[in-house]
């Protein structure tokens, strides 16, 4: 198909083939769809296969129990995913993998780490907030230390992707008194938060919480110090999976428009048949194309290349990538006539997502803001 990818690593298609497969034999379009309809969202049906099939180990290190796979291989999972449109919270696991491998409270962090690569327990990343547009270093939540050594955690956090039956919540904030940066875990059961659950655009859980925690221990806190350097590289990770995730969509989007064209027939003439209508298949294969390019480049610079120069890449890239992602989407559903924005219909599914990824980590007038920022 003119949507498979060949990737340079071994592993990388071994992961791809076999997250493809799985997909494709337990995740049907028509039972997703049924189960929106019955309000039964269940983002955690095949969790435990995905531990038994060691995805969940993907990103952990090796003296971890884990895969130890890179991020180009992590891509090339993702990519799956988002073709067969899972609901499954991966992208969330691997950034809570990575941030509790980074943390230095071994104590508070190894524990939690082997339940999450386990699969029986789930983490979300609590770090936006809404006046602060994806800017991490202006953020309202603080902590503070009281007369007792014990630490006040006080703020609100929006956004938090990923969030059903979650056990922890990973919760950034910044020190009141020396705005140095740290994450505190927190159950979710825990007196000082206030969670209000909800479904996101794209029909996956999420939630917003007030955060009123007084007298945590010390012991709560992942890092000792600063924890801004591991959280720029975090955010970045977050962003490549994020866009590997929306051109697994877009590739999934390709195919189905190209079937339906050879498929569907008007005057007794096939609709592929139809020269305007191939120059318009033409010039959205065009942009998936330039997104291949794109996301490629970046899953590769982030293994290589430090945490600056892939926000560079980033900055420079995501603008023009939402850009083509929202072309390939609003084609395939023009393409498609009427059914195109049916519920019944996947492709107005895949649709939302990408509309969902393309303001979920960062949107098109962050980076163009950031990018004039560089340079100016």
């Amino acid at each position: 198909m003119i949507t498979n990818f060949n990737y340079h690593s071994e592993m990388a298609n071994e992961l791809a083939a076999l997250v493809s497969k799985y997909l494709a034999d337990n995740c049907d379009f028509h039972t997703h769809y049924q189960a929106l309809k019955q309000g039964e969202v269940n983002t955690l049906e095949h969790w435990s296969d995905y531990a038994k099939l060691g995805w969940l180990a993907a990103i952990a290190k090796t003296e971890n129990d884990g895969l130890g796979c890179s991020v180009y291989e992590l891509m090339a999972m993702q990519i799956e995913m988002g073709k067969h449109l899972s609901m499954a919270p991966f992208l969330s696991h691997c950034l809570a993998v990575r941030l509790l491998e980074s943390a230095n409270n071994k104590d508070l962090a190894e524990p939690i780490l082997q339940f999450l690569l386990s699969g029986e327990k789930r983490a979300a990343l609590a770090w936006f907030e809404a006046d602060c547009r994806y800017q991490l270093d202006s953020i309202s939540t603080v902590f503070e230390q009281d007369g007792a050594g014990l630490l006040n955690l006080i703020g609100a956090k929006h956004l938090v992707n990923d969030t059903q039956n979650v056990d922890y919540l990973l919760i950034f904030a910044s020190d009141k008194q020396s705005a140095l940066q740290n994450w505190f875990c927190l159950p979710t059961e825990h007196e000082g938060l206030l969670i209000n659950e909800y479904l996101g655009s794209d029909d996956r859980p999420m939630l917003d919480v007030r955060i009123d925690a007084k007298g945590l221990d010390s012991a709560c806190a992942l890092f000792s110090g600063d924890a801004s350097l591991p959280t720029r590289g975090l955010l970045n990770l977050a962003r490549v999976l994020n866009n590997a995730d929306s051109l697994g969509c877009c590739a999934q989007l390709v195919q189905l428009t190209a079937r339906y064209l050879k498929e569907r027939k008007q005057f007794n003439t096939a609709l592929a048949d139809f020269q305007a209508l191939q120059h318009m298949l033409s010039d959205m294969f065009i942009h998936f194309q330039r997104l291949v390019s794109w996301v490629f480049m970046q899953a590769e610079a982030m293994d290589v290349k430090t945490a600056e120069q892939v926000e560079q890449q980033l900055y420079l890239f995501n603008a023009e990538l939402f850009k083509s992602a929202q072309f390939v989407f609003e084609t395939a559903i023009q393409l498609h006539g009427g059914i195109g924005v049916t519920e019944e219909f996947m492709v107005g599914h895949l649709s939302k997502r990408i509309i969902a990824n393309n303001c979920r980590y960062g949107d098109k007038l962050l980076y163009c803001s950031e990018y004039n920022a560089k340079i100016y």
